[in-house]
């Protein structure tokens, strides 16, 4: 019971306290943001003829930049890891892939005082470590900014992707999220 009211009381002063930062500076012309995400999922399915297991990790830190108030440009570079192993009676895989990943993204934020819904657009090329295929994202992407402070923020968000696997496969997905966001207000 008393780790359920420290609980409420962190809570209750971070959405207290938020209300008295000013994001509008946060989010103007000239401003950089540091951002990132970190993802993980796993998940095990179980059929009649045997077992599947997939194991996903990414790391994705971002730097971007307000060209004009409420528009955002900049990129990223990732980190994926995923494993995949499927076992059976007569039959018993494994398959690690690791890649790097570089691409641009634009988002347009629309102002209202701690919470700032945003929309907007990616591309992300990934090139595989030691294997000979690549990885083609498209994303769309909307979600919120909600400012802890007035330069730093959570954001959950909904994408939906195009993945491009070496031209011979794409995959559709819906994904959420959360990332932090930290802006380098101008003095």
């Amino acid at each position: 019971m008393k780790t359920s009211k420290v609980l409420f009381v962190i809570v209750l002063f971070f959405l207290t306290n938020s209300f008295l930062f000013s994001q509008e500076d946060a989010l103007k012309q000239g401003v950089y943001s540091l951002g990132g995400s970190l993802s993980f999922s796993y998940s095990k399915n179980t059929y009649s003829e045997g077992t599947s297991k997939q194991s996903y990790f990414s790391l994705a830190p971002s730097l971007n930049y307000f060209v004009i108030d409420h528009l955002l440009i900049g990129g990223n570079v990732s980190f994926q890891y995923s494993e995949n192993e499927y076992s059976s009676n007569s039959f018993n895989s494994k398959n690690i892939n690791r890649s790097f990943g570089i691409g641009p993204d634009i988002r347009y934020y629309f102002l209202m005082s701690n919470i700032n819904p945003f929309i907007g657009a990616g591309f992300n090329y990934f090139k595989a470590i030691g294997e000979e295929f690549e990885i083609k994202e498209y994303m769309v992407i909307a979600g919120i900014n909600y400012f802890l402070s007035s330069n730093a923020a959570i954001e959950p968000y909904l994408a939906y992707s195009i993945t491009s696997v070496s031209s011979d496969q794409d995959i559709n997905s819906f994904s959420i999220g959360i990332r932090m966001n930290y802006f380098i207000l101008k003095n």
